[in-house]
């Protein structure tokens, strides 16, 4: 996916299209680098909790990121 935007990028910039580098390139390369940068901290916490102590299940990873999308704007802590 990174490489697809860095060519996408690099495109805008060799066809002088700056338009789309600051309004498509820049938005899609911060949410994508924002939603696996918390993907991947979430992984190291879920690693990192004891969970057989726990009285509740592990959060699944897949779980949490399609509620990112799914909840329309509440937020579940667990």
């Amino acid at each position: 996916m990174t490489f697809g935007l860095v060519l996408r990028g690099m495109n805008a910039i060799y066809f002088e299209n700056m338009v789309d580098f600051v309004f498509e390139f820049i938005p899609q390369i911060i949410f994508m680098t924002i939603l696996f940068g918390y993907m991947i901290i979430s992984i190291f916490i879920k690693w990192s909790i004891d969970w057989s102590t726990s009285e509740t299940a592990p959060p699944t990873i897949i779980g949490m990121l399609l509620n990112i999308f799914l909840s329309g704007g509440s937020v579940v802590l667990i």
